[in-house]
């Protein structure tokens, strides 16, 4: 069984992207991923390369 705080960093994600009128595509397009699907997978399983990647953008912003 999966821990609760394995998804917790992609559920503080998705608040985020609400927070700033932003599409997970939009997000996706500013990371090294070529598909949504592929960073959705990566931050659920908490990828750190992802997360990284993640973190820097969501700051800059």
């Amino acid at each position: 069984m999966k821990d609760n705080q394995d998804t917790s960093f992609f559920k503080e994600v998705k608040k985020k992207l609400i927070d700033l009128d932003m599409t997970f595509s939009e997000l996706r397009k500013r990371t090294s991923y070529s598909t949504d699907w592929g960073l959705r997978k990566a931050l659920k399983n908490n990828i750190q390369t992802a997360v990284d990647e993640v973190q820097k953008i969501l700051v800059k912003i």
